[in-house]
């Protein structure tokens, strides 16, 4: 068939984005991201911040100063993931956890496996300052 590999799509060679993902110390495939995020507690406490990396069970997100208030270890969370490209926008939503807190922002692990984790795999990668 000839003509055939001019109509096949072009897809990216994830070894030249070696810098923006890494196996972490758990043998997880986790993503170097950027998006805005947003958990929501039960009583509707709000905190906003920005993804860092994300994981099929697990996430962290930058926050700008730690809100104690907010804030209980192993307290569940809605967590919301904007993402946005060129015009288009999507929200996922998914329940986890927190389940660290540092100086920068939380860690948060997701009660299921994250069913939408191969839409990040699209997305541009960024490097972890």
């Amino acid at each position: 068939m000839q003509g055939m590999e001019e109509s096949l799509p072009e897809f990216v060679d994830v070894t030249e984005e070696a810098d923006v993902f890494d196996n972490d110390s758990r043998g997880r495939l986790r993503l170097h991201r950027e998006a805005l995020v947003e958990i929501r507690s039960g009583d509707d406490r709000v905190l906003e911040g920005q993804l860092r990396d994300i994981s099929l069970d697990s996430m962290y997100m930058y926050i700008d100063g730690i809100v104690s208030d907010f804030i209980l270890l192993d307290e569940p969370v809605e967590v919301n993931i904007f993402l946005e490209r060129q015009g288009c926008k999507l929200t996922i939503s998914v329940e986890g956890r927190i389940v660290r807190t540092d100086r920068k922002g939380v860690a948060i692990k997701f009660d299921y496996h994250l069913k939408w984790w191969p839409i990040f795999t699209l997305l541009p990668g960024v490097k972890v300052p």
